[in-house]
């Protein structure tokens, strides 16, 4: 299947516990809702999806979130709670975690 015109893409409540590095190669992606499965972490070639204004990452066991994150310069939405996270990658800059909701501590030095 064509997949690289696909602007959203839903895969909440899918019990899924690893991102194939592929995801990068869907760079038309606008939204990403991954709520609900079992995550220990994102692949680092999320950092290819540009487009992306919004990515939701609620209930997951998340341990770390890629430094390449930081390179979604059109993220608007970007939630986590109920994760393990305790630290954003200081790539990430403060008007991107707007709406995070988590036990999350910003550090930017």
């Amino acid at each position: 299947y064509n997949l690289y015109n696909l602007t959203s893409l839903n895969l909440s409540y899918n019990r899924i516990e690893e991102l194939f590095p592929e995801i990068g190669l869907l760079t038309n992606l606008v939204e990403l809702r991954l709520n609900h499965n079992k995550l220990s972490g994102l692949p680092s070639t999320i950092g290819k999806l540009t487009k992306l204004q919004t990515i939701t990452l609620n209930i997951n066991p998340l341990e770390f979130i890629p430094e390449e994150i930081g390179l979604l310069v059109n993220l608007i939405e970007f939630t986590i709670s109920k994760s393990k996270i305790y630290l954003i990658p200081k790539s990430v800059k403060l008007p991107v975690i707007d709406c995070l909701r988590s036990n999350v501590s910003v550090s930017i030095n």
